[in-house]
Parts: C-alpha cells; structure tokens; sequence
C-alpha cells in the first residue's frame, strides 16, 4: 500500500510539474497573443460604432484600417498610425488632384493614379523605417479614393472626406486601445537589455583576452551583437511616442548604441592586431601587451549589485585605468635596449607603439560605452552628448522593381474594368492595388502573397458563415458587435501568431470587406459571388505580378555583397561630415550585413562570408577614417596631405579591383606617407599626439596588407598571393 500510494504521488507530482509548465508557457507564449486579439477586437468595434453614428457610407474602411495598423507594442502603433495619418492625408490630397486634372478621361485619370501608387510603393520599400508606412498610406488611401472617385467624379471631395474620416478614425481607436488597455511598452526592455549586452560584452572581453573562444563562437556572439544593435534601434524609434520617459531615453539609447558599435569595432581590430603581433613578436613584447588584460578586467568587474548602480564605478576605475596606461612606458624603454639590431629596434618600438595605442583606444572607447550605459540605466544623470542616426541601406533596385510591379497590375485590373464594364473590376483593382501596397515592400514577397491565398480562401468561408447564418439573427449594434467578436479575435490572433500571421492578413483582407457592413445590411448571395470573384481576381492579378516580376534573393545577395565591398570606398572618399562618417560608415556596414545575415538574402551561407568580410572593412574603414580626422587635426599638415591622398586613392582602387601591382602601390604610397610624418616637425603636444596616431593607423594598414586572410575580405574580389619573406601569415 505504502508503495502503491508513493507511486500515485509521484504520478500526481509529475502531472502537477507538466501543467504548471504548461500553464507557464501558455502565460508568456500564447497569452499575450490572445490579449492582442482582444484589443484588436475591442479597437474594430470601436471604430465601426464611432464609423455608424457618424454614418460614413463605408464603415468598413475604419474596421480593415485598424486590422492594419494593429501591433503589439503601443508604441508601434502610436508611432505608425503618426505617419499612416500623414500619409493618408497626402493620398487624399494626389487623389483628389487627379480627380480634378482627368475627371473627363477615365484613361489618363487611371494611368496617374497607377504612376502615384508605383511610386508610393517605390518609396515604401527603398525607406526600410517607420517613414515607410506614410507612403504605403499615401497610395493606399489615394487607391481606396480614387477608384470610387473614378466611378462618380462629382462626389469626389465627399468621398474624400469620407475616405480620410474611416482611416483617421481606425488609426485612432488602434491607438487609443493600445495603450489604455494592458498596454505593451518597449521602452520598457531598454534597460534590462543595455544590462543584458553589456554584461555579454565584458564576457567576451574575458573570453577573447584568455584566447578561449574559437572562430565560429565569435563570429556567432558578433552577429547577437549586430542584432541586438539593429533591434535596439528598431524599438528605439518606435517607441518614441510612448511616454515622456521614452522621449527621454531616446538620446541616451542612441549614444549607447553609437559608443557600442565604437568600441565593439576597436577591439575587433585590437584582437586582429594581437594576432597578427604574436606571430612575429618575442615573447616578452606580447607580455608588455597582454600583462594588462587581466588589469582591465578588474576594472570591468562585477559584483552581485545591479548592474546599473556599478556602471558609474565602472566608467571612474576606467578613467583612473587610461590615466595610469599613459605612464606606463619605463618597461617598454628596458625591453628595446635589449635589442642590439638598431633596424630590430626601430620595428619594434614602431610595433609596441601602434598596439599599445590601439590597446588604449579600446579602453577609451570601453570608458565611454560604460559611461553611456550608466547614463541610460542611472537616473538623474546629465544630458548625454548628440549623436548622428542610424544609417540604414536601401535596395534602390527592389524599391524600382516593386513600384513596377504596382504599376502593371493597376493598369492590368483598371484596363479590363473599362473595357468589360464589369461592375467588380473596381474592387478587383482597389484589392490589387491594396496587396502591392502591403507585400510590395515585403523580403520575399511571392512567398508571402501565396501563403496569403491560403488566408484568402478561409477568409471567405468565414464570410460567407458570418453574413448568411450569424448576421442575419443581430437586430442591432450589441448584437452584431456579439456576432463579429469570435471571427475578428480569431483574425487578430491570427496575425500575431508567428506561424499564422501572413495567412492572417489574407483573413482580414477578404473576411473584412466581403461583409458589406453598412447601417442597412444586405444580405444578397448573387452580390457576394462576385465580390469573391472579383476579390480572387485582384488577388491572381498580384499574384501573377509577382511571380513574372520576383524579388530574386540570390541577386538581392549579390548587390547587398557589392555595396558592402563599396563601403571602403565610403571610408576612404565620403566626407568627414564633421565627425560623423565613422557612424555613418559603421551603422551602414552593419544595416548591410543585417540584411545580409536575415531572409531572403542568407542563402548558401552567405551570413557567415558577410560577417568575415565586414569585420574585415569596419577594421579598415575605422583605421582610415581615425587617419584621415588626425591629418586634418593637425594645425600644420601641409606636406601630409598629399601622400594620404595617395594611400586614400590606392586604397580605394585595391577595394574595387585587387591585384598584386596595386597592392604593391598601396605599400609604396603608406612608405611615403611614413616618411612625411616621420620628418614632421611638430611643436604642439596635441598635434604630436596626432602624428602618433597617423603612426598607428599606418602600422595597422600595413599589418593588414600583409595578413593575406585580411585582405582577401577587403573589398568586391579576393586576392590571393604568396606572401614574401617575412611577410605575417594568419594563424
């Protein structure tokens, strides 16, 4: 009995262990999804009642508008709705221009409204940020208007007016919900996650300096670094709308993420240098450097407190640290009298110079990524200094590829409406239009336009179910709103649910407008069959668009790859911009192996040759850009600027067409650039501390040339030679 009792009590704990998982799960997985279809639900009904009291003639534009504009995030939605509102006023404004310009040709009225819904679709996918949404609005409201206007051209201004009215009023019932009801704030996650990745940061430090981490780890922890970079901005910018915190936190959270991507660079090109140091250096010069390692880590360390009460401790042990590196040179003066070769001495006190200050540069840059970190976790601390935006790329390609495909489709659907006379050719062309607003910017567009079908198609048997067996019983708003609530969270739900969300949106987009919904409902079969034909028809017209004009990956690949090999050129040639083309240079080169590293464009691992080849250039391309700020900061730099202009140059012709002559040109010009600074005569301390640093840069792009798995990723093209004698080799 004892036994059989402890075995049901087992049983009873290992049930009790399984729902308590469950339960778990449910609450962080699944339940926030549920509550975001509730919200979406409550914000439909909402806006449809605020859209039936005011009788709009189509309440149903305020309905689908808040299924478009609905996300998670209150701040998102704020932040979105900001510029659909913007764009939905430019939209009325084209459309309400065309009407006037071509009310008397059908044919060039169309035509125009096809050329403005291109180039809104165009312009949504070349700006891969927020401004995005005001032009996909600015082309989905002006299709939305101007195919009614089309059909009555005298009740153009009150279509508008009505047309503005339903979106504005969606956009705000979404926002107004989102954020009265549980709302979810991403401004929220900014501390524990700066936290989180500062912590992994000095990890890595730890890691790297004690040489137990291998190529492949690395290569993984800077990609979570990247993304955490790119998502970090990504929130940052959607959140702004938040809360007068959020606004608060905006400046601090970019300088953050500036001083990260700085000193995350530096230290790259550090452990780079050390490796390439190691291999030719004796033993004792490599223990003048890494003596120090294990100093710099116990300034970096940390105790059980929050990490945000030792950040500010942090910065003060690292600005003591700095002071006391810079007078620390005794024990490299009694390494090089050992040395009896004047020529071995020269070299290497040239080598103990460049990495003892590129060692310094990393904890200078470490000082303030530390400091930013405090400023963002620490209340009360002072205004942080500005920094420039994160620079992003876009596909100038795919944006002109995109708003082509717009363009024929709409004048596809619009020539077969005018020339049949089909009385659902105007809703064949607005769907059409509507779904190369919403995937025309999309990373693989036929992939998600196909799963969508699927949406479609269960959108309308829902529709059918809903206007032919529910909405008939409802005799009024409560009834109705009781008879839509179960298919609108079941859509919402749908849309957020990771695995489900594109079906969704083909849910809500023929679910939606099927129901007709109106003060006075019809309830006609005939009508809905050709609503649905004419609904399948926008859907196949897009569909085939985009399949006869694909998004190739492998071509998106292959021109993320040339201008991430251009970005050289950028270090090189671009404009200082007042101190900010090292962000620029390095926000962008990171945005390109985002992309690179993410759908559509991560084929064939093409993620992994991208992080090489960027870590490769955001090397070179800090050494240059520190080289060409030092040359301009020193007051009597005359006869330096000529050779730099040369190694700019030859630089820049490596990057784009490699071969042996050039890399040898590329020598030649860093031995005349040595030479001007060496017989720089200098009186200033600040432009001696220039020149040094001009000294440094050279030693490192010497380094590099000479280390044959560095340079094969500088630029567009491999090169690969046999290194001379005493040339440095990878390890």
């Amino acid at each position: 009995m004892i036994t059989r009792a402890n075995t049901l009590s087992a049983s009873a704990a290992v049930v009790w262990s399984t729902l308590l998982n469950a339960g778990k799960t449910w609450l962080t997985e699944d339940a926030p999804n549920w509550m975001f279809a509730l919200k979406t639900g409550i914000a439909g009904l909402l806006a449809l009642w605020i859209s039936f009291r005011l009788d709009f003639s189509q309440p149903m534009w305020a309905l689908m508008t808040v299924f478009i504009v609905a996300r998670k995030e209150s701040g998102l939605v704020l932040t979105k709705g900001f510029y659909r509102i913007l764009g939905t006023i430019v939209g009325s404004a084209v459309a309400l221009v065309l009407v006037a310009l071509f009310a008397q040709s059908a044919e060039l009225f169309l035509l125009g409204l096809a050329l403005w819904i291109g180039l809104s679709v165009a312009l949504a996918s070349r700006y891969r940020n927020f401004q995005s949404y005001g032009f996909m609005l600015a082309g989905y409201t002006a299709a939305i208007i101007g195919f009614s206007a089309a059909a009555a051209p005298d009740r153009a201004f009150d279509l508008a007016v009505s047309r503005v009215s339903e979106v504005v009023i969606g956009i705000l019932c979404a926002g107004v919900v989102a954020e009265s009801i549980f709302p979810v704030h991403a401004s929220l996650r900014f501390i524990p996650d700066a936290q989180t990745r500062f912590e992994q940061f000095i990890e890595f430090i730890s890691q790297a300096f004690a040489l137990e981490i291998d190529s492949a780890h690395m290569e993984q922890i800077q990609l979570q670094f990247l993304t955490d970079i790119v998502t970090s901005e990504t929130k940052r910018s959607s959140s702004f709308l938040e809360s007068p915190n959020s606004r608060l936190q905006d400046a601090r959270l970019r300088w953050m993420n500036a001083s990260f991507m700085n000193v995350s660079s530096s230290f790259h090109g550090f452990i780079q240098a050390m490796r390439r140091f190691r291999q030719q250096a004796p033993e004792e010069a490599i223990t003048l450097v890494t003596r120090h390692y294990q100093e710099l880590l116990n300034c970096l360390s940390i105790d059980d407190k929050p990490v945000g009460e030792q950040t500010q401790h942090i910065a003060r042990r690292l600005n003591d640290y700095s002071t006391q590196l810079a007078q620390q040179e005794s024990q490299v003066q009694a390494l090089l009298a050992t040395i009896i070769n004047p020529t071995q001495r020269h070299q290497m006190a040239r080598d103990l110079a460049a990495i003892r200050a590129l060692y310094r540069r990393v904890v200078s840059e470490l000082t303030v990524y530390v400091s930013a970190v405090a400023a963002l976790t620490s209340a009360g601390t002072d205004s942080p200094p500005s920094s420039p935006k994160f620079a992003v790329h876009g596909d100038s390609w795919n944006a002109v590829l995109s708003g082509l495909r717009a363009v024929a489709v709409l004048l596809v659907l619009s020539g077969f409406w005018i020339a049949s006379a089909w009385p659902g050719g105007i809703n064949a062309a607005i769907l059409g239009a509507i779904l190369c607003i919403l995937f025309g910017s999309a990373s693989a567009p036929l992939v998600i336009i196909k799963r969508s079908a699927k949406g479609f198609v269960l959108g309308q048997i829902l529709s059918f179910v809903c206007l032919f067996m529910v909405l008939p019983s409802a005799d009024g708003f409560n009834s109705m709103a009781l008879a839509l609530v179960p298919f609108l969270i079941f859509a919402a739900w749908m849309i957020e649910h990771k695995q489900y969300s594109v079906e969704g949106s083909g849910v809500f987009l023929a679910f939606l407008p099927a129901l007709g919904l109106h003060n006075q409902m019809n309830y006609d079969i005939v009508s809905f069959i050709n609503d649905a034909i004419s609904t399948f028809a926008g859907l196949g017209a897009a569909l085939v668009a985009f399949s006869i004009l694909p998004t190739s990956a492998l071509h998106l690949r292959k021109r993320l790859l040339l201008r991430l090999g251009q970005q050289v050129n950028q270090a090189c040639l671009a404009p200082l911009r007042n101190g900010k083309l090292r962000h620029h240079f390095e926000s962008k080169t990171r945005d390109l192996l985002y992309q690179l590293s993410t759908p559509p464009a991560n084929i064939q691992g093409a993620a992994e040759q991208a992080l090489e080849q960027a870590l490769s250039i955001l090397e070179v391309g800090q050494i240059i850009i520190e080289m060409r700020v030092s040359v301009r900061a020193i007051k009597r730099s005359g006869n330096l600027n000529k050779p730099m202009e040369t190694v700019l140059r030859e630089l820049a012709t490596l990057a784009n067409k490699p071969s042996h002559s050039q890399h040898h040109n590329v020598i030649a010009a860093l031995d005349q650039l040595d030479e001007a600074l060496d017989n720089l005569l200098l009186s200033n301390p600040s432009d001696n501390q220039h020149r040094d640093q001009c000294q440094t840069g050279s030693y490192q792009l010497r380094s590099i040339l000479r280390d044959e798995e560095s340079l094969k990723l500088l630029g567009n093209a491999p090169i690969t030679f046999k290194a001379a004698t005493g040339v440095i080799h990878a390890a």
